[in-house]
């Protein structure tokens, strides 16, 4: 039985039970923030090159997949996921080394549809022996498929917020929605950033693997890209609707902020008559009109109205207001 040291209990069991069901056929090993005393049992049992053994210590920016010495395969598959502290997509990535007989998933934090498909085949001995009596081919589709369908449900949130967003954009919330519609728009741009690799690992992977499985899989393989497009073509349509939503809240902002503006002028202009006699009847000259007439108050009074709806009339002509 293969053994290999996990610091998570839960996945070290998950492993020597699989391990231990699945003995002369395939297996799934899963490492979790790799030491070096994983890459001497890699080396050990599965004689990978030291170079690939280095490359799984970090993270790694590989958007091909390689085929080593002949007997496995090897490439590195991002996904995105959401951080809720941010409220935006982080990078997610898994290592996958594949031979004929296993696949080697190596990864650094939670991986939640890694863990899902775990206790998916545990749950499910029927499912579990037909799936690891066939071919790293057929566990490969599966983990990856899983990984695909996770980034659709990832897309969710996003299309939650996009809707919401829909629903309260004739409501007077301009200001409030231009702040929510500036962090979906960073989501999807790191969600794409993330998620688009997938796309040339995907197809390097048809190609690869059609010659690693000769042939036995280019179906399969063909149908994960296939579903990667889905979920690139959703994604794009999101990015369509968020960028028309941000257009018509931007023009409602300025028809707003111009509305605002005008009733200031319009303010302005009322007043400006009416200053203007209030200014007059306050100089400190010897003769004024009215200065010591017991009417003055009143008088100035009905002025400046009068002159205010005058001022409000003109406005109202010239179809200003």
């Amino acid at each position: 039985m293969l053994n290999i040291d996990i610091r998570n209990s839960l996945f070290h069991v998950i492993i020597k039970v699989m391990i231990r069901s699945i003995e002369d056929r395939i297996g799934w090993i899963d490492i979790v923030n790799p030491q070096r005393e994983d890459l001497q049992f890699l080396r050990e049992n599965f004689n990978i090159h030291p170079i690939i053994l280095e490359e799984l210590i970090h993270p790694s920016m590989r958007t091909h997949v390689e085929r080593a010495g002949g007997h496995y395969l090897f490439f590195v598959f991002h996904v995105p996921l959401f951080d809720y502290h941010e409220k935006s997509a982080r990078r997610g990535e898994i290592d996958f080394i594949v031979t004929e007989s296993h696949i080697i998933t190596v990864r650094y934090e939670s991986v939640v549809p890694l863990e899902e498909l775990w206790h998916f085949i545990e749950r499910r001995p029927y499912f579990k022996e037909k799936l690891l009596s066939r071919s790293t081919g057929m566990l490969l589709y599966y983990i990856v498929e899983a990984l695909i369908e996770f980034s659709l449900r990832q897309l969710q949130h996003i299309e939650e917020k996009i809707e919401s967003i829909t629903k309260r954009l004739f409501k007077g919330e301009e200001i409030k929605l231009l702040r929510e519609i500036t962090y979906v728009k960073r989501d999807l741009i790191n969600y794409n950033l993330i998620s688009r690799p997938q796309e040339h690992i995907l197809r390097s992977l048809e190609r690869s693997g059609g010659e690693f499985w000769s042939g036995t899989m280019d179906i399969y393989l063909s149908d994960l890209l296939g579903d990667y497009l889905k979920v690139a073509q959703l994604s794009e349509t999101h990015k369509e609707s968020i960028e028309a939503l941000e257009t018509t809240n931007a023009q409602l902002l300025e028809a707003k902020t111009g509305t605002i503006t005008k009733t200031l002028t319009i303010l302005a202009f009322l007043a400006l008559p009416m200053s203007l006699v209030v200014a007059l009847f306050g100089m400190s000259i010897n003769y004024l009109p009215l200065r010591d007439s017991p009417y003055a108050f009143p008088l100035v009074l009905g002025s400046i109205t009068i002159l205010g709806l005058i001022t409000l009339l003109l406005f109202k002509i010239k179809k200003w207001i």
